[in-house]
């Protein structure tokens, strides 16, 4: 229960420092702010991805991870990974011809 609470709790603390940073009138220009942005944006994805691992792990044995479980979550943690890289690296040259053509 405590490692589900903790995926789930975890994607909170960029969203305040990003908060803190805007507040000091700090922007989509500045270089923190990017940077912070972005593990936040990874962190979010980290989260996701272990909360759906815990939960799927929790119901499926009632608390106890096995070792091929563990693979299963590093598997999927991989898959959504280089799936969202492709998928962002694929929409992203979508809009590069869009634009290129325009």
């Amino acid at each position: 229960d405590s490692l589900t609470f903790g995926a789930l709790i975890s994607s909170i603390d960029p969203v305040a420092i990003l908060s803190v940073l805007s507040s000091l009138g700090m922007d989509e220009k500045d270089t923190i702010f990017i940077i912070v942005f972005g593990e936040s944006l990874l962190n979010d994805g980290i989260a996701i991805t272990l909360f759906k691992s815990l939960v799927a792990c929790y119901d499926d044995t009632g608390g106890a991870i096995e070792a091929d479980q563990v693979l299963g979550v590093v598997a999927d943690f991989i898959i959504v990974c280089f799936g969202s890289a492709a998928v962002g690296i694929a929409i992203g040259a979508l809009a590069v011809f869009y634009f290129w053509t325009i």
